[in-house]
């Protein structure tokens, strides 16, 4: 009875970790920050979560004057796959309208072709208009459409008492992924809208279809007469609507000061316009044509999507962040997503500074994980809403505010890493966390310190070195002290001051190296090579829990899956306690014998 309790004993603790702690991958980060500290906003400005709830989240509208009650509409949220969340004043979040025929796709996001849905949303105040803009399956095609909910005027409801639908203006047109229609904006009595060229380049140019336009309509969806190409009052007729021609993917619009403006969308570049009525902004299939009628060219791409602009009657941020167009950045593999600040004069129709970034990702999800796609000014400050949800598995609305007396975890500035890494092109040729070039190495903390110690603690490095002694070249004779830092270092204190080097002067042990002189100060690489070779949160978590997260780890990798372990411990469970009863049997049997 004792050898088989002690092999009960074993048995138990090998198998009870298996029901008592979660099983977990063993290069799963056990740490998640909150998801409004995966945000860094300029100095004195902070990020916190307004609601939660939400599925690919792609714009935000707000209502100009709520009502004063909880329960009164505050804001509203479009959902990719067909839902109309409309958020109260005491944050409740209420779906205000779903299931109205909005393209499913065969294969969800990331995939490229799920990039088809709803939207935009945009409100007409003194008639209660709610209006969407979607993309919609038609037989084996794809098209636009545009449906207008009734509300009550000013106040709006969380439901519609009716709606109507806009299809036949688009009707004579297919649309494709990613180059549908797009935003809205009610200016007076007047609906404009931008419209995708479907990947269909040459249909930007012409005047018989809605691919590739900014449209111009009446509130019950009518062309309006006084647009440049109006010929009749023919729903059928794509001229009739268009007040502006010639854009590959116009998906940022915005009015302000009676203008209109567009942020679009390029191949390798992106722009920023005013539209002007009547004009061809000249896309034909080339990243060249996306500059000829610019005002601003985003190069690399920043992916804009919706945008609005602060001016200084809103009085939520300082003097110096007023009169600015805001644009929800999507990203690209070479920068993450984020807000970006463009300086306009509409007196002199021209950039006054070179756009700013005012918001960027810092946090975990890697690629376009991360992508800011809704965003808009309300009663209290910039909302925004990620397309992706957070690492939590959550979507959230955020909202951004300026308090200089509370602290945000992260902060952009002249000190920060990544905005001087953007600003020097970087990532241009490397990646980081899955986002960057490939021309040159990654940037990525285990891989870049296993290279460099593994060249710095060679028999070649060594020879190279002294080589490099004999050359009063420069830059080579600058740096004669820097190698010998790197040379007299250790572990990871001769990494980062290898890396630091390698910032400031790239040839400064190497007269092949390819990369560039920066133009960085020592300060600066100190703080790019502080960034790059930081432990990761995981690394700093406890011992001991680590300990035991490691030991379990390497349970879950080299012995059975979980559920079959539960199976397996019940199973030897029983086994042993029939033995040991078995044997309690024939102890009894053999006492009375």
């Amino acid at each position: 009875m004792k050898q088989l309790s002690c092999a009960f004993c074993f048995i138990f603790l090998f198998l009870l970790p298996g029901c008592s702690i979660r099983a977990r991958n063993p290069h799963e980060k056990p740490v998640i920050l909150p998801p409004a500290d995966e945000w860094a906003v300029q100095p004195g400005f902070y990020v916190e979560v307004d609601t939660q709830g939400y599925e690919f989240p792609t714009a935000i509208a707000f209502v100009p004057e709520p009502g004063p009650n909880p329960k009164d509409p505050l804001y509203f949220v479009t959902e990719l796959r067909g839902k109309i969340k409309v958020i109260t004043n005491d944050r409740t979040v209420y779906t205000f309208a779903d299931d109205f025929g909005v393209f499913k796709p065969l294969q969800e996001l990331p995939h490229e072709h799920a990039q088809n849905g709803l939207v935009s949303v945009c409100l007409a105040p003194e008639q209660g208009y709610v209006f969407v803009t979607f993309a919609y399956q038609k037989n084996m095609t794809i098209h636009n459409s545009i449906i207008r909910f009734q509300t009550p005027p000013i106040t709006f409801a969380t439901s519609p008492t009716s709606y109507v639908e806009f299809k036949q203006i688009f009707d004579q047109d297919a649309t494709a992924y990613a180059h549908q229609i797009g935003h809205c904006q009610v200016v007076g009595n007047t609906l404009y809208v931008g419209v995708g060229d479907a990947w269909r380049s040459e249909e930007a140019q012409s005047l018989d279809s809605t691919n590739g336009k900014v449209l111009r309509m009446t509130l019950d969806g009518e062309p309006l007469p006084d647009n440049p190409f109006f010929q009749d009052g023919n729903f059928d007729l794509s001229a009739n609507y268009i007040w502006a021609y010639g854009f590959r993917n116009p998906f940022g619009l915005v009015a302000a000061d009676d203008s209109l403006y567009v942020a679009e969308n390029g191949l390798a570049t992106d722009r920023f316009l005013k539209l002007e009525a009547g004009q061809n902004y000249l896309w034909d299939g080339s990243d060249w044509s996306i500059g000829a009628r610019a005002d601003m060219v985003f190069y690399p791409s920043i992916g804009p999507v919706q945008v609005d602009y602060y001016d200084e009657t809103l009085s939520l941020f300082p003097q110096s962040y007023s009169d600015k167009f805001y644009v929800a950045t999507f990203g690209d593999p070479t920068r993450p997503a984020g807000i970006v600040m463009i300086d306009y004069n509409m007196v002199e129709d021209r950039l006054m500074t070179v756009p700013t970034e005012f918001m960027s990702y810092r946090g975990q999800a890697g690629g376009l994980g991360n992508s800011v796609i809704g965003l808009a000014f309300g009663h209290d400050g910039l909302y925004f809403a990620p397309l992706y949800s957070s690492p939590d598995g959550l979507n959230y609305v955020f909202r951004v505010g300026y308090d200089p007396l509370r602290d945000h975890t992260k902060t952009l500035s002249d000190q920060d890493p990544y905005l001087l890494m953007n600003r020097k092109g970087c990532f241009g040729c490397h990646q980081l966390d899955g986002q960057g070039g490939t021309m040159g190495p990654p940037l990525d903390r285990d891989g870049l310190v296993t290279r460099i110690q593994a060249r710095v603690n060679s028999p070649e490095y060594a020879r190279a070195i002294a080589n490099l002694e004999k050359d009063d070249s420069e830059p080579f004779a600058s740096y004669t002290t820097a190698r010998q830092e790197v040379m007299k270092a250790k572990g990871m204190e001769q990494v980062g001051i290898w890396v630091k080097y390698h910032i400031l002067e790239p040839r400064f042990d190497n007269p092949f190296a390819q990369m560039p002189s920066l133009g960085l100060s020592e300060q600066e690489a100190e703080i790019i090579a502080d960034e790059l070779l930081k432990p990761k949160r995981w690394e700093l978590a406890d011992p001991v829990d680590m300990a035991a997260y490691r030991i379990r780890g390497q349970i879950d990798s080299r012995f059975l899956p979980l559920r079959y372990r539960h199976l397996l411990f019940a199973f030897a469970v029983g086994i042993l306690l029939a033995s040991a009863t078995f044997g309690v049997v024939l102890v009894i049997i053999k006492h009375r014998h």
